[in-house]
């Protein structure tokens, strides 16, 4: 039996294209997290700690699809690049120490800086899950004794927090279709313009009752600004 293997698509994607990106991370990214589940009951810390960080990936996709409708032409194939890393979509994995009582979106500024080094870390404990190694002085490294209890769950929890267990705003067509219309005009524009791009489009979004998930446009706003 012979392999073919598939080019990587690079191209546009439509509203259409882009809420079927989503509704396949999201669900990839839910039985990631269900497995990461059963080996945490079942023990086996580094492998869990391994696959929680995968769903934390898959979970990442997520807003760089979003960003793939708003860029222009001549940006799109860093933004697949992007879609394609490791660490660009561990970001967030980061997320409970930045979270606060009131979170605001400036709370995660830092997460998205060049001088975060947790995306190489999370990368570097996935791989260190999986795989023996040979590190440092001829140290060698085994799974099960780099991976402990508390950062499995540690991970979990946090993998938890960022996959949407039920409906979550900004992911279906019609709500990507007023994605690109409110942001597409002032996406890398300053940060204003582009929140108030964003507080347009929940507002058109859920005055046209397209808006899913729980969190209302006040909500939005207060998180905003």
């Amino acid at each position: 039996m012979s392999f073919q293997r598939l080019e990587a698509y690079a191209g546009r994607l439509t509203p259409v294209e882009a809420a079927a990106g989503i509704q396949a991370a999201v669900g990839n990214a839910r039985c990631l997290l269900a497995d990461a589940q059963l080996l945490c009951d079942a023990e086996r810390w580094a492998r869990a700690a391994s696959l929680a960080i995968l769903a934390i990936e898959e979970a990442g996709k997520i807003p760089l699809l979003r960003e793939l409708l708003v860029l222009p032409d001549s940006q799109l194939k860093g933004a697949w690049r992007r879609y394609r890393s490791h660490t660009e979509k561990n970001v967030m994995g980061g997320f409970f120490d930045h979270v606060t009582s009131s979170p605001n979106l400036e709370d995660f500024r830092s997460l998205f800086e060049k001088a975060n080094d947790n995306p190489k870390v999370l990368d570097a404990v996935k791989q260190l899950g999986f795989y023996s190694d040979c590190l440092g002085s001829c140290h060698w490294s085994v799974p099960a004794q780099v991976v402990d209890e508390q950062l499995a769950k540690s991970l979990l929890l946090t993998a938890r927090t960022l996959i949407p267990a039920g409906k979550s705003a900004m992911q279906t067509a019609p709500e990507l279709e007023l994605w690109v219309k409110h942001l597409q005009p002032a996406w890398g524009k300053e940060m204003s313009a582009m929140k108030r791009a964003l507080i347009d489009c929940y507002q058109e979004a859920s005055d046209r009752g397209v808006l899913r998930g729980n969190h209302t446009v006040e909500e939005m706003v207060r998180f905003l600004w």
